[in-house]
């Protein structure tokens, strides 16, 4: 039941309209959309749900420092860790806020890292994303330069 919940709050989740491959909505707006799986303390039920948020809200991890690489995301899969996640089984995530999507790929809207500038295409996998921080089922990203390659051609 969960499960049907939680693939419906997804069925409605879409990418903002994009002007050269860049987050129109965060440009402008100053807004993001995001799956977030949230559960009230360790033993309540997750729910999972499609939520806006100020641009502020998108954690930059210090420790990604002067490697904090802010990515407009176009594509996100969606697998058995992300479900595990979304219907609140234990055992892959420990915070009681996430958003889900342990990949993604997109376009850089910010980089410290000098190896990517602004229209850069980017792919992300593992590293924790999805799991330990907010993963790729959102409209903004960001990570670590040094876990990002150039999306092939």
């Amino acid at each position: 039941m969960a499960c049907r919940a939680a693939l419906r709050s997804l069925s409605s989740f879409r990418p903002p309209r994009t002007f050269s491959s860049f987050d129109v909505r965060a440009m402008s707006t100053g807004t993001f959309r995001a799956l977030i799986v949230e559960k009230a303390d360790k033993k309540a039920p997750a729910v999972a749900t499609v939520k806006d948020f100020p641009r502020s809200a998108l954690p930059i991890y210090e420790a990604d420092g002067d490697d904090a690489v802010t990515v407009s995301v176009t594509h996100s899969s969606l697998n058995y860790k992300d479900g595990l996640v979304i219907t609140g089984k234990p055992g892959v995530v420990k915070d009681l806020v996430i958003v889900p999507g342990i990949d993604f790929a997109g376009t850089v809207l910010e980089s410290k890292n000098p190896k990517f500038k602004p229209g850069d295409q980017v792919v992300h996998t593992g590293w924790g994303v999805g799991e330990r921080r907010w993963g790729g089922m959102s409209t903004l990203a960001s990570s670590r330069g040094k876990w990002l390659p150039p999306l092939p051609h």
